[in-house]
């Protein structure tokens, strides 16, 4: 019965020293591997102590062997339980050898084995019995340790890893305690060697273990391992493993931080509610075609992120292992950025072809070689070309017209080079006809690089039309009616000079005044159109134009008893030859609409090189309900006689030469103009 009864021990003994050596030959980086090869190694001792007792038949020497392997076994197990649950921060765990050794002490005084015996089926050590009690407490206080460490980490962990700790929770320590349980049974009780029955134990104990590690690919940590993990928190995509009911097994800590927030705990707990609720019957249907074997890329997805909805494409792939799916594979990749992009682009399109379509100016948008790409409906409905007669065409092929190509050839040549211009001038439509418009090339750019042409057209027939009638108004005023006032003005002063007698010298007093009123009207409107037009400006002599106005009202003034006062400039301003009219104007206000005794002309310059010129009367001032429209067209005071263009005109003469007037009222109550040009 011996030679049957060593079997089990020399096939665990050669079990377990394989693995062993198998352990510490793979490249692991995991603490707890040459742990577990330590205690391949003491079980191996411990089988092989029991098979050369047996062989010689009950040598003390090899039965201390066993023993001493025996008493290690608890301390190498605890050992291996803490560093692979890695709940100890600090390597005292290592003091769970100092009992062991001490008991190991015991061993070569002969004190812990005291004999063999030969029991049925073969030989057993003989134990003293204060030795083994020690032995054993000592064993089952790691056991429960190891237990409580192996159970915790049980319960938080998931997936591949909590299956690979319960097979190593059912090996080590149901191994552990079995043995102590069939050696006080076998031994104590029934007299039966027990070493048979701890060497299938330890057969047990090493399958599970091999399981595990052939399973679940753990507990050996291999390098591929470590740098799938190093490469997966180095991503820039979130990546996650998930188990076949949906469950997350793994994500890395992108994933963690798109999900729910960077640390948090979500490992275990199904991914489903993370995804946004819009989206969820997509991932369902997702999950379940991964999980019949097949992988999807770039699949649309909206997830519950933190704190913000996430737009996400997830590439997902099976997990297959032994002809069976485990779970699936996913990255994730956060588009959040580029739909709100595209949304914003797709925004920005609907609004600039809004904005082309219904523009009223016509529109043609070209290449950069002035081909066109599309026009408007308002191009269409005035030029009568829809974009299928002209697309990919020249535009100024269509409509330039004879006498303008070279001007037209010039404006495209400016802007496919890059600059803008603007211009009034005519084209041509499709029937022949000319149309006279202003026109806009603006050349777009998209990153430094012109991409095209935007050319806007504007039909300005009706304005045209109406500044040729207002400047035959216009001319008819200036030439005809004023031709006609002088000579009716011209015989009404010969009349003056015959003999008149009251009633007819006032009736002619009043017709001069109308007819001077409507001469000056005449010239005020004379010099509106002027300042109209183009003008340079060009360097005037202050002093020479307040002086000529200031000459201009000497007799105006001494009829109304006004005395003007002036120190003179020799200031030089940028202005044009309507100037004299501002202070001719200011003065014959003031003389005419004040009622004062003074007006005080003064010149002088302001920190940003402009002179100031101010004219003050210490007449009754104006009230500032007036003073706030006083230049609009057509207001007077109250009871003025005359037009209300006076000062319309000051204004517009002064800002026409990028100078800027106001009006206040005076230290002494009456009213100061100020006029601020730029000096030359």
């Amino acid at each position: 019965m011996t030679e049957l009864a060593i079997l089990p021990s020399f096939i665990t003994s050669f079990l377990l020293l394989a693995i062993a050596v198998y352990l510490l030959t793979r490249r692991t980086r995991k603490p707890y591997i040459p742990t577990l090869s330590l205690l391949c190694f003491v079980l191996f001792l411990w089988n092989a102590g029991h098979i050369m007792t047996n062989v010689t038949e009950g040598d003390l020497v090899w039965a201390n062997l066993s023993s001493l392997a025996l008493i290690f076994i608890p301390a190498v197990g605890f050992h291996f339980t803490a560093e692979y649950t890695g709940y100890f921060r600090s390597r005292y765990y290592l003091l769970a050898y100092l009992p062991a050794v001490l008991l190991a002490v015991s061993v070569p005084l002969e004190q812990y084995v005291t004999g063999t015996v030969y029991l049925a089926y073969g030989w057993e050590p003989v134990y003293d019995d204060t030795y083994l009690v020690i032995n054993s407490w000592m064993g089952l206080f790691f056991l429960f340790l190891s237990a409580l460490l192996l159970v915790r980490h049980y319960r938080e962990s998931v997936g591949i890893k909590k299956r690979q700790i319960l097979f190593i929770l059912m090996a080590i320590p149901a191994n552990t305690f079995f043995s102590f349980l069939s050696y006080g049974v076998m031994v104590e009780l029934l007299d039966v060697a027990q070493f048979p029955v701890g060497a299938v134990l330890d057969i047990i104990m090493v399958a599970l273990i091999a399981y595990a590690i052939v399973r679940f690919k753990l507990p050996v940590g291999t390098a591929s391992e470590v740098n799938f993990r190093v490469l997966s928190e180095t991503a820039s995509e979130g990546i996650c493993i998930l188990d076949a009911e949906g469950n997350i097994d793994y994500a890395n800590s992108h994933c963690t931080a798109m999900l729910a927030g960077p640390g948090a705990k979500i490992l275990g707990k199904p991914f489903r509610p993370h995804v946004a609720e819009t989206s969820r019957a997509a991932f369902d249907e997702a999950l379940h075609t991964t999980l019949s074997g097949r992988t999807i890329t770039n699949y649309p997805l909206q997830l519950q992120g933190h704190p913000d909805v996430v737009y996400a494409e997830i590439n997902t792939s099976p997990i297959e292992w032994h002809d069976q799916i485990l779970g699936a594979f996913i990255t994730i990749r956060d588009v959040t950025q580029r739909e709100q992009t595209e949304r914003e682009l797709k925004r920005q399109k609907t609004y600039f072809q809004a904005l082309f379509e219904d523009s009223p100016e016509a529109i043609v948008s070209t290449d950069p070689q002035h081909r066109v790409i599309d026009v408007n409906s308002s191009f269409t409905d005035l030029f009568g070309y829809t974009v299928d007669e002209i697309r990919g065409r020249d535009i100024d092929d269509f409509l330039l017209p004879e006498d303008r190509q070279e001007e037209g050839r010039n404006f495209t040549r400016q802007v496919v080079s890059g600059q803008s211009f603007a211009a009034e001038t005519m084209r041509k439509r499709k029937d022949g006809a000319l149309v006279p418009v202003s026109v806009l090339g603006a050349p777009i750019f998209i990153d430094d690089e012109q991409i095209g042409v935007f050319g806007i057209y504007r039909d300005i027939t009706e304005r045209k039309d109406a500044e040729e009638e207002r400047e035959f108004y216009n001319s008819l005023l200036r030439h005809d009616v004023a031709n006609r006032n002088m000579v009716v003005y011209g015989n009404l002063q010969m009349l003056e000079t015959t003999s008149l007698d009251p009633d007819q010298y006032g009736m002619l007093s009043n017709a001069l005044h109308a007819i001077r009123s409507s001469i000056d009207l005449i010239q005020k409107i004379r010099d509106l159109r002027t300042i109209e037009g183009d003008h340079e400006l060009e360097a005037v002599s202050l002093d020479d134009c307040i002086s000529q106005a200031i000459r201009g009202a000497e007799h105006q003034a001494a009829e109304a008893g006004v005395d003007i006062r002036y120190g003179g400039t020799n200031a030089v301003v940028m202005a044009g030859p309507l100037l004299e009219n501002v202070f001719a104007n200011l003065i014959q206000n003031a003389i005419v609409h004040a009622d004062c005794a003074t007006v005080t002309v003064s010149a002088g310059r302001d920190d940003d090189d402009h002179c100031i010129v101010t004219v003050t009367d210490d007449g009754v001032g104006i009230p500032p309900e007036e003073r706030e429209e006083l230049f609009r067209p057509g207001k007077k005071r109250r009871g003025s006689p005359g037009s209300g263009l006076g000062l319309y005109l000051v204004k517009k003469i002064v800002e026409n030469y990028g100078g800027h007037i106001a009006v206040r009222t005076s230290d002494d109550g009456g009213t100061t103009f100020t006029v601020s040009l730029r000096c030359a």
